[in-house]
């Protein structure tokens, strides 16, 4: 008698245990239900945020919005003009640090076509030598790629003359890159 009366209690302490869940979750979901009815109304009914949005849209100036969008338009293509654009000074600054005191250029042609920005250059040196030292140093700079030195010949004052083709890394002569050193 005892055991049953035991399993009795137990199933009492759940039936009870059980009620008091299910009530919580249905003032739970009733809550939950009037909350929505609420925020529906709060959106959607008299005055609700909905009217309020079309109202504020309304009260601002088409005209404004107008020169508004007009300057945006404006600064995004100033913007990307300005990242096209390029400067030969950082060029020009990394040529002398790489160049060799026994080699000087005597033509300078720049053009930036597809594969970057090249550069076509003719010049004298002293040596063979100093043209074998010129092309390390342009190989070691890393801002100069393909670097071909041509026409090599010896002129009537026994200067080695030459020409040399090589690409430059873009990042160098860009504009904006500069800027942000």
């Amino acid at each position: 008698m005892r055991i049953a009366a035991l399993g009795e209690r137990s199933t009492g302490i759940f039936l009870v245990i059980a009620i008091i869940l299910f009530l919580a979750s249905a003032v739970v979901a009733g809550v939950v239900y009037f909350n929505k009815l609420h925020l529906d109304r709060s959106i959607n009914g008299e005055n609700g945020l909905t009217e309020s949005l079309k109202k504020a849209r309304e009260a601002f100036d088409k005209e404004f919005l107008e020169t508004v969008t007009r300057f945006d338009k404006k600064l995004k293509s100033g913007s990307e003009l300005l990242g096209q654009h390029s400067t030969v000074n950082p060029l020009f600054a990394a040529l002398n640090q790489y160049t060799l005191g026994t080699v000087r250029f005597t033509s300078f042609d720049y053009s930036n076509a597809e594969g970057g920005p090249k550069l076509s250059l003719r010049g004298e040196a002293q040596s063979f030598q100093s043209i074998a030292l010129q092309s390390s140093s342009f190989v070691s700079s890393r801002v100069f790629r393909d670097i071909v030195f041509s026409d090599l010949n010896v002129d009537s004052k026994g200067m080695i003359v030459f020409s040399l083709s090589m690409r430059v890394d873009p990042t160098l002569v860009s504009y904006l890159e500069s800027k942000r050193k």
